[in-house]
């Protein structure tokens, strides 16, 4: 009967303990500096249930974080229970504030008053164990300059985790300046250990710019070593810091202010570019400066830069010279960051295709820009170039001028073209071929690539005549529809028909990569990985979607398809590619 009383008198003190309850808070310390947070301690007697309303707190406070603990103590058969919130609040005012009183299960702690003061600017030469400093190196830029802004972190204490603020600005281009960078340094004869992180600012309108204070929120360790003595065996298991106790904390460092200047007075127009440095370059593909019509060259422009960002380098296009087309491709930008800055590169090229015979000079292509080391205006140029076209050689053949005469072997079939000038005494005998019939290059070289291609027809067949009819290969299902295309490209390039030539390629294509054909010219340029031929493919592709009578010329891309079975097969022996003359 007496053990079955006490647990429930044991009971019924702990909830006559509950129904006197207590509700208390306590701030750990009544006076801080301005970004230091504090600690308040808020106690209820008894087991708690439930969460105190913190709410009237956020006003004036930002709760970091919130733990809570119980405790129960049984003294001489008397038990006594108490629950505990501790908040680590940082203000957000300075001056003296007071904490409002907190409501919890009916009762009301009394209202607390804390003192926040400034910072002060000699906190690092009075020993402090965590502080922030920030500079730029710039107070006055021009619009769009860079901006170096610099952060570094400077702490002696142990932290177990911290987090640093970005700087945000508003019509400013934010770009981080590599990795941050971990050194030692001494202030007044104290040691510290110090984080920097820099960033590239570019303000894009002028102005006044605020750049907010960089905050830090860390969480500091605490050693419990004093309790136990600096010799206890323990405090080294103890200073591991998985035992410790942490305290939250948050640090500000100071706000920078920039004045933005708008462009020179005598800089209103034309170009705007600030840089450190700047340099501009070309390369050639060929680099012959005398090419036939329609041999496609293969120009690259490179814009090289320091202190600027790759999204504020210009797209440089050259004016189109009358004998030439210009195919411009999208050009292509890449930046790298270094603690120091930064450097962007922008690569842009450009396909010409001569359209006639004659002596051109390309204009010299210029970029102004802002030099912003020595604080003036420079202009970087590429010089213009002078190229010779010549007359394709199937073009020069085909002129009267350029004929030659028929050997006597061979049947007069070529052009004729009358001889005033020779008298009717200087005609040869009629045993001779008349000397008025010539044949031209042309039908020479034609009369050759059918003599050539009849003979690999030859070959083929006797290599392959030996074969069994069950190990003979199927020569009527996809060879004949690739020599079907190859056929129908060559005609619409020889006729100077887009369409067509854009389907029969398509269709050779799809022949030669059946399990991945390309969809497009673009598709297929790729797959060729040859610069001309990429030329050639989109001067085509443009061709398509021309208004009115197109004047494409297919005789350029005849030539190079031509040509492509031998410069692919000397480039690899792995997976070539289908040859277009078999």
């Amino acid at each position: 009967m007496t053990q079955s009383f006490i647990p429930l008198l044991l009971i019924l003190t702990l909830f006559t303990t509950q129904s006197w309850a207590e509700f208390s808070a306590q701030l750990k310390r009544d006076t801080i500096q301005e970004g230091e947070s504090v600690q308040l301690i808020l106690q209820s007697d008894g087991q708690a249930s439930g969460e105190p309303d913190t709410t009237p707190l956020l006003q004036q406070f930002e709760i970091l974080g919130n733990s809570r603990s119980s405790q129960v103590n049984i003294i001489n058969g008397k038990m006594s229970a108490r629950t505990s919130w501790n908040l680590t609040l940082s203000p957000k005012l300075i001056g003296t504030i007071t904490l409002p009183a907190l409501e919890f299960n009916g009762e009301h702690s009394a209202p607390l008053t804390l003192k926040v003061h400034p910072v002060e600017t000699t906190s690092a030469e009075q020993g402090s164990p965590l502080f922030i400093e920030s500079s730029v190196d710039l107070k006055t830029p021009y619009i769009q300059q860079m901006v170096h802004y610099r952060v570094q972190l400077f702490y002696r204490a142990k932290l177990a985790e911290g987090s640093l603020s970005d700087p945000q600005l508003e019509n400013t281009l934010i770009q981080r300046l590599g990795e941050d960078r971990e050194f030692t340094t001494k202030r007044n004869g104290v040691g510290y250990r110090v984080v920097e992180r820099n960033y590239a600012l570019f303000p894009q309108q002028s102005g006044r710019y605020t750049i907010p204070a960089p905050v830090l929120d860390a969480r500091i360790i605490q050693s419990n070593n004093s309790s136990r003595g600096p010799r206890h065996p323990l405090n080294d298991l103890f200073n591991s810091g998985r035992f410790n106790s942490t305290q939250a904390v948050r640090i500000r460092g100071e706000a920078q202010t920039l004045n933005v200047r708008p462009r020179p007075p005598s800089q209103q127009r034309g170009e705007w570019l600030p840089a450190q440095a700047l340099q501009l370059s070309e390369q050639w593909l060929p680099e012959e400066e005398e090419v036939e019509v329609g041999m496609p060259l293969s120009r690259t422009l490179i814009i090289e830069a320091e202190g600027v960002a790759g999204t504020m380098l210009p797209d440089l296009t050259p004016v189109a010279d009358a004998g030439f087309k210009l195919y411009p491709e999208p050009a292509t930008q890449e930046s790298s960051a270094t603690s120091e800055g930064m450097i962007s590169k922008k690569v842009r090229k450009i396909a010409y295709i001569p359209t006639q015979a004659g002596s051109f000079t390309l204009p010299a292509v210029t970029l102004q820009w802002w030099n912003s080391r020595k604080n003036r205006m420079e202009v970087a140029t590429l010089p213009s170039k002078t190229i010779t076209v010549v007359a394709a050689v199937n073009a020069a053949a085909n002129s009267p001028e350029n004929s030659i005469e028929q050997p006597k072997s061979i049947a007069p079939a070529a052009v004729v073209t009358p001889q005033p000038q020779r008298t009717p005494q200087s005609i040869p005998p009629t045993t001779q071929p008349p000397p008025t019939e010539r044949i031209t290059l042309w039908h020479w070289t034609t009369l050759l690539f059918a003599l050539l291609w009849l003979l690999t027809l030859l070959l083929s067949w006797r290599r392959r005549r030996p074969q069994s009819p069950s190990e003979k290969p199927d020569l009527n299902s996809e060879p004949s529809s690739c020599k079907a295309a190859q056929k129908q490209l060559f005609a619409a390039c020889n006729n100077n028909h887009p369409q067509q030539a854009r389907a029969a390629l398509l269709e050779w294509a799809a022949c030669r990569w059946p399990d991945e054909p390309p969809t497009g010219l673009g598709a297929l340029a790729q797959r060729l990985d040859h610069p001309i031929l990429s030329a050639l493919l989109s001067e085509l592709d443009q061709a398509l979607y021309q208004q009115g009578e197109s004047s494409w010329d297919g005789a350029p891309l005849h030539q190079h398809l031509r040509q492509l079975p031998k410069e692919k097969r000397s480039k690899t022996d792995t997976s070539p590619l289908q040859p277009l003359y078999p």
